[in-house]
């Protein structure tokens, strides 16, 4: 059984009155974070540690990146499984596209994913595993990656859910590129091929949906940002958002995001991470409280259930959180508040799911 909230509080306010003023420790940083979200009733699901879409290109020794992963997710959660907030894991392994007939390719996720699910299964049964991939929707083959036709994606999704152990698939719902000038309609034809590999494979179908795109006219302005290293990143527009929101909530029984970093947070400081993109400046506080707000205004006129024909209300259920490096040069009680602002400002606005990822930094491998 996990343990309450208070239990926690009481071990970390043991450990600040042992360590005086000392900064943050890695193992803080985090028991920090998890009884926050005790406190104010939220689920983390941690990503784990072996991360990147490459692995297999890099020629990558399977056993021995199963062995490493196995090993560090059972020292993380027999540190901190307990906490009531505690939700599962996050598979951070972002692939392009594989072809159904690429066997080895195939074998290669199928087994690495699904000998971490058994040991999820084995910590916590009701712990739940999760994967967020992208669709390409460059047709005509600008960027030098094969387009997939979304029948494509069905086969090959559905039989890696299953090998995989999957729980959760969460459809990144701006594709691999991003781009403002998607439309919805040509989004939807992604989300049923996604949302019926799901169901064939007994998983859920959420949709990661971006508040994050790129300002480009078309594919040639779009080839020309990405290749001269200048793409202009933006806050989508709430009225789109509403649209792509009310789209995933016809598919989907949950939604979690990307975008709230580094473009929505109200709030400043070490904690705040992914403060710019590609290199990009960094979004100025003044711009994310205004995003922040105007999303906080849009979330007041969702009524409180789905209406017909949606799964789910149309709101952001959880985002994306990659811990900075930097929190443990923090002072104590400076880090402890910022790490809990950042809580507070999600949770005020409804986003009470975060999957939490960069924690090798803090909890080594």
């Amino acid at each position: 059984m996990k343990h309450s909230p208070l239990f926690f509080l009481a071990a970390l306010a043991a450990a600040a009155v042992s360590c005086g003023t000392k900064n943050l420790s890695g193992e803080e940083i985090i028991r920090t974070f998890f009884s926050h979200a005790d406190d104010l009733g939220m689920k983390v699901i941690v990503e784990t540690s072996v991360t990147g879409g490459g692995l297999y290109e890099e020629g990558a020794d399977l056993e021995a990146l199963i062995s490493r992963q196995q090993d560090w997710m059972r020292r993380l959660h027999g540190r901190y499984g307990l906490h009531p907030s505690f939700a599962g894991w996050y598979y951070g392994n972002e692939i392009n596209p594989v072809d159904t007939l690429d066997v080895a390719k195939s074998l290669f996720w199928r087994t690495l994913w699904g000998a971490s699910s058994v040991t999820a299964r084995e910590l916590d049964p009701e712990d739940v595993t999760t994967i967020s991939p992208f669709f390409i929707l460059d047709t005509e083959e600008w960027r030098g990656f094969r387009y997939f036709q979304p029948e494509e994606y069905r086969v090959w999704w559905a039989e890696s859910l299953r090998a995989g152990g999957i729980d959760i698939l969460m459809l990144q719902d701006s594709g691999a590129e991003h781009q403002a000038f998607f439309t919805l309609e040509q989004r939807r034809p992604f989300m049923q091929a996604f949302a019926d590999a799901c169901r064939e494979a007994g998983s859920e179908f959420w949709v990661n949906v971006e508040t994050g795109q790129v300002r480009a006219k078309d594919w040639p302005d779009a080839v020309a940002m990405e290749k001269e290293r200048r793409r202009a990143w933006e806050f989508t527009p709430i009225d789109f958002l509403a649209r792509k929101l009310a789209l995933a909530a016809e598919y989907a029984t949950g939604t979690i995001n990307w975008g709230y970093y580094p473009l929505m947070t109200p709030t400043d400081g070490v904690t705040v991470s992914l403060k710019d993109i590609d290199g990009q400046k960094a979004i100025d506080l003044s711009t994310r409280k205004e995003n922040y707000e105007a999303y906080r205004a849009y979330v007041a006129t969702v009524p409180a259930e789905p209406a017909p024909g949606q799964l789910t209300r149309p709101v952001l259920g959880g985002t994306l959180w990659w811990l900075p490096q930097g929190i443990d040069s923090l002072p104590r009680k400076a880090a402890v508040r910022a790490l809990c602002e950042e809580l507070d400002a999600l949770h005020a606005v409804g986003i009470d799911l975060v999957i939490l990822g960069a924690l090798p930094q803090y909890f080594g491998e």
